[in-house]
């Protein structure tokens, strides 16, 4: 009876608290929440974080007093203080192409859903990057890309 009660109880947990687990996820899940605390403070109503639509999921969505809404697309890395890294390992620069169609279409069946116009729709990029101080640096690159190229 004990173990029918804890698989019930997990699965009342949320889909992304599930799943989700380890060192690694744990470094996503904290540049998550510095994402929202940083659109939360810029004035944008954070809608949801890890939401799932047909397909996949996004990091965060959020919106703006005017309407415009984000589809935002979270990469975190963690580094000790004073390590230097290239230009290319950039948290940013791993949003490759392949990655902005997924978002792309992602945000295609959120609009679908909500009933948004996609012209309502953007694509930003947070790049966050721990150290092991507990002090971070956060990069929002806001419309880091459109519905098409680029």
């Amino acid at each position: 009876m004990r173990e029918w009660c804890r698989r019930v109880r997990a699965s009342l947990l949320p889909y992304a608290l599930q799943r989700r687990g380890g060192a690694k996820v744990a470094v996503g899940n904290r540049g998550e929440a510095l994402a929202a605390k940083h659109f939360r403070r810029a004035g944008w109503r954070v809608i949801g974080r890890n939401v799932a639509v047909a397909g996949g999921e996004i990091d965060l969505v959020a919106e703006a007093k005017y309407g415009t809404v984000a589809v935002v697309e979270v990469k975190t890395v963690s580094r000790r203080v004073g390590q230097t890294v290239d230009a290319k390992w950039s948290p940013e620069r791993q949003v490759n192409t392949t990655k902005r169609q997924q978002l792309r279409k992602l945000a295609a069946a959120l609009c679908a859903a909500k009933g948004w116009p996609k012209s309502r729709v953007r694509f930003d990029i947070v790049a966050v990057e721990l150290r092991d101080d507990g002090t971070h640096e956060l990069r929002h690159h806001a419309a880091a890309f459109g519905w098409r190229g680029r």
